[in-house]
């Protein structure tokens, strides 16, 4: 089984392949609009294993801390508080022209 750090990787790897792509290859329309829409899944997918790797790193860090009852406990319940977080979070980014757009 692959981790969720492998794949955040190997994802890393095909966005930076696409970008160069994008970057210095002679493309036509189409082909640039294939691979922009390659690149906005491949970026979606990353940040769901960043997330996932956010949202387990308290239940690794109590397995290697503690072999306790209690570890785990605390563990699950800061787990559950970034999945709380991540319910409301939005990202900003600002367009070309300056305007701010959100993105829930």
């Amino acid at each position: 089984m692959v981790s969720a750090v492998e794949r955040q990787k190997a994802l890393e790897a095909e966005i930076n392949d696409i970008e160069h792509e994008l970057e210095l290859a002679d493309l036509n329309y189409h082909a640039r609009a294939k691979l922009a829409a390659d690149l906005s899944k491949k970026l979606q997918e990353r940040r769901r294993e960043k997330d996932l790797q956010e949202n387990l790193a308290p239940i690794v860090k109590a397995f290697k801390d503690a072999n306790s009852l209690r570890g785990f406990e605390v563990a699950v319940g800061e787990a559950r508080k970034i999945e709380r977080r991540f319910e409301t979070r939005t990202y900003k980014y600002k367009s070309k022209d300056g305007k701010i757009a959100h993105k829930g």
